[in-house]
């Protein structure tokens, strides 16, 4: 909804405005999207001639609020002198609390939180003693307050606007402030409802039906998302960019909403509307296109629209994205790189430089990963100390790092590396829950596909052997994750005694082929090559794939399990010496780890 105010300006070309009022709104508007230079510049231009006495009021509101854009820009400076203009001025005693908004703001920034709490508190509880006398400067006020993140007055101003004049503009801005405000879902669509009740214009009533879906949604009425998505074909008017841009991006996020709780109807319905108006020509609704493919795990979709695509800019980071999804870290590098140093767009989670620097230690550049960690923690702090973390753990085997990091987050690293399978088993289930918005089948199939995983550790061959088949009957389109679980359930047979050595080289050899790139995935290979070998009771073998692995090995876990391995492989040959001094090993390579417990009973 707040991207809708670019369209509001239009809705006043039957109104007059004096040069003051036009510098409010206008100037209210643009900071509210951004654009505070441009916003600056008209305010700056109305104040240049002194005010009529009729137009104190006016003029107070004009530099109030540009006051409160010099603060954000940074101009303290110009701020100062502003204030100190508004402080000399006699305002309407209804208008005089915006002087005392303006005076928390600079105690803020000059660090006296508590005191400008107070400020602000008192020029609160000054405006409800006064606000009767605002009489017909509602209007102006309104849209200073919109203007100035000042949502809550913005709505209770809006309200008095539709009291006086019940026309279709108030209330749309009203329903539009209430939203800013965070007010309760219910209130909004309330005042949503209102705004189409009072019949607007056709493209406003498209974009109140778009808000209209989304707030049912939330508040769990289905059907009425169900006929609201109806009414909104029928105002769409597809010649508009714009509107199909809002209507595709919107019916992106009730698609992946809907899917996470598992309405899947009313999911398909969102979803054809992308899949089949999208313009894959048109940059922007390609990417809403490829978000539904990336989330359904449909990869081989999302490389056939990206082989068709024009080598836009737009488009490096869904390139990289499904390079680094694919398999590919090197060519994620590449294509991400141009867009690592600047700010993370919403849209964009993870950032550029989070899943390049994921992509970096995909492709074992150890260094070049911990610099990107260095270089771009800022960017989505959580995010990188998350990752930090979990290379704590697996790469380095500082479990007192580890912890420090992560503070109160879970970390599927640090439940593998302590041995908490169940902790772990709740967090993936948990995280697939709700932290992703993917259709159920594919949720599923991931989830069998870690279940599969978790129950291999815990030496359940049996039952990991029935997840890791049940994952690749839904993962389809998942060449990373299905190589990867043909491979372990390969490992799964060998150990429930069947003589699968040579299938399972055979799988191996093809992900080096089908993954190139990524080293981390080899290597992987490689560690269930040597398990597969143990478990075949092939030991000699085992120790010497074991070996060569651990001469491209440079992660500290990984090098513990082969230790481990080599342990076992070394009992079962009955050389108790060579056995011990591998599982010594495992000590200082993983200190307080699962290995680490394991390898003292065999000390």
């Amino acid at each position: 909804m707040e991207l809708i105010g670019a369209f509001a300006l239009g809705y006043f070309g039957s109104l007059y405005w004096t040069r003051l009022q036009r510098a409010v709104v206008e100037g209210g508007f643009l900071a509210h999207q951004g654009h505070n230079a441009r916003a600056r510049h008209i305010l700056k231009m109305a104040l240049v001639l002194p005010p009529r006495k009729s137009e104190i009021p006016l003029w107070g509101l004009a530099t109030n609020l540009l006051c409160y854009l010099e603060l954000k820009l940074n101009h303290e400076t110009e701020a100062q002198h502003l204030f100190s203009k508004l402080e000399r001025t006699q305002l309407p005693k209804p208008l005089n609390f915006l002087t005392d908004l303006r005076r928390a703001d600079l105690a803020a920034r000059s660090g006296l939180i508590s005191e400008a709490k107070k400020v602000r508190a008192a020029a609160r509880e000054l405006f409800d003693q006064h606000k009767q006398e605002v009489g017909s400067d509602w209007k102006s006020l309104a849209f200073f307050a919109y203007g100035s993140d000042e949502y809550d007055l913005a709505t209770y101003s809006f309200d008095r606007l539709v009291e006086k004049n019940p026309t279709p503009q108030w209330f749309y801005f009203r329903s539009l402030a209430c939203e800013l405000s965070g007010s309760s879902p219910a209130r909004i669509l309330q005042y949503v409802e209102d705004a189409l009740a009072a019949e607007p214009e056709r493209h406003i009533k498209f974009y109140l039906l778009l808000n209209a879906c989304e707030l049912n949604l939330t508040l769990g009425n289905f059907e009425a998302v169900s006929e609201t998505l109806k009414e909104c074909k029928l105002s769409l008017n597809l010649s508009s960019r714009s509107q199909r841009h809002f209507y595709l991006s919107t019916m992106t996020r009730l698609a992946r909403k809907l899917n996470c709780q598992d309405r899947g109807l009313l999911a398909l319905q969102a979803r054809c509307e992308v899949v089949e108006r999208a313009n894959d020509s048109d940059i922007i609704e390609l990417r809403y296109k490829l978000t539904l493919f990336r989330d359904e795990g449909s990869f081989d979709q999302c490389a056939r629209l990206l082989e068709k695509a024009p080598n836009h800019p737009n488009l490096r980071y869904a390139r990289g994205f499904h390079s680094y999804l694919t398999g590919r870290p090197f060519d994620a590098i590449k294509q991400l790189e141009p867009l690592c140093d600047r700010d993370v767009e919403p849209a964009f989670r993870p950032g550029p430089a989070l899943l390049s620097a994921r992509a970096a230690a995909e492709a074992f550049q150890w260094e070049d990963a911990v610099q990107r960690y260095e270089l771009f923690r800022h960017q989505e702090s959580r995010g990188f100390r998350l990752l930090r973390a979990d290379w704590a753990y697996l790469w380095e085997g500082n479990p007192e790092l580890g912890r420090s990091l992560l503070q109160d987050d879970c970390s599927s690293a640090r439940y593998l590396y302590e041995g908490n399978f169940e902790e772990w088993l709740g967090h993936i289930e948990g995280y697939l829950a709700t932290a992703n918005f993917r259709p159920k089948g594919y949720s599923r199939g991931l989830l069998h596909y870690y279940l599969g995983i978790i129950k291999h550790w815990q030496g359940d061959f049996r039952t990991a052997l029935e997840h890791y088949q049940n994952s690749l009957e839904l993962l389809e389109d998942d060449n990373v994750r299905r190589g990867q679980a043909v491979l372990f359930a390969l490992e799964c047979r060998a150990y429930l005694g069947e003589d699968v050595a040579l299938k399972h080289q055979a799988q191996q050899v093809r992900l080096g082929d089908l993954f190139p790139q990524a080293l981390a995935i080899q290597a992987d290979a490689r560690l269930s090559a040597v398990d597969c070998r143990y478990a075949c009771r092939q030991y000699q073998e085992a120790l010497n794939l074991a070996g060569s692995a651990l001469e491209r090995e440079p992660r500290a876990f990984a090098r513990a399990r082969l230790a481990e391995l080599r342990g076992y492989c070394f009992e079962g040959l009955d050389r108790q010496e060579e056995a011990r001094e591998a599982f010594r090993s495992i000590q200082t390579l993983v200190p307080g780890s699962l290995l680490d417990s394991r390898s003292r009973h065999k000390c």
